[in-house]
């Protein structure tokens, strides 16, 4: 179940939704390391995995600007800088190149 606002949930909370592919054949890349590395505000102390899809979802965040970081063993780390919307959701996509 949902938490209410009065249950200490931020209703001006943001989530960042995308996916992690490689840039070359545009596979979607599975085990990829997500994380915030600066942002407006704090962050859940986890670092979630892209599914067998490339997908992955952060939820809880202030809005603002963030910037992620995408590590996966045989790819040069990713990086992309994302705007939040207050209680919005974003979608990024984030290619890697093998190296």
């Amino acid at each position: 179940p949902a938490l209410s606002p009065a249950e200490g949930r931020d209703p001006m909370a943001a989530i960042l939704t995308g996916e992690v592919f490689d840039q070359h054949s545009g596979r979607a890349l599975e085990g990829a390391s997500i994380l915030l590395a600066s942002g407006p505000g704090p962050a859940a102390d986890i670092c979630p995995l892209s599914g067998a899809d490339g997908s992955f979802e952060i939820s809880g965040l202030a809005p603002g600007r963030w910037r992620l970081r995408v590590v996966l063993a045989g790819y040069r780390e990713g990086s992309v800088l994302v705007e939040l919307p207050p209680a919005g959701v974003r979608r990024v996509s984030v290619g890697l190149v093998r190296g």
